[in-house]
């Protein structure tokens, strides 16, 4: 049964991330492609970037400041 509520969480921390994102997400390009920038509390460590299309995600945690940046490893040619 804890297997599974720590499923279930994890699940409910992915749909509560995805949400906002897509209320509160700013996208933005850069050199390395497409990105997306938003400022929240919700831990972003289950988005997956592929998914989403995005190459770099950043998150600014409004309370204490803190920056996070994710970025999708691509291949080089």
């Amino acid at each position: 049964m804890n297997a599974l509520d720590g499923i279930y969480k994890s699940l409910q921390n992915k749909v509560w991330a995805e949400k906002e994102l897509k209320e509160k997400g700013v996208e933005f390009t850069t050199k390395w492609g497409k990105g997306i920038g938003v400022v929240t509390l919700t831990m972003m460590s289950s988005i997956s970037l592929k998914e989403w299309e995005y190459d770099l995600a950043i998150r600014k945690d409004p309370k204490k400041g803190y920056l996070r940046v994710k970025a999708f490893p691509k291949k080089r040619d």
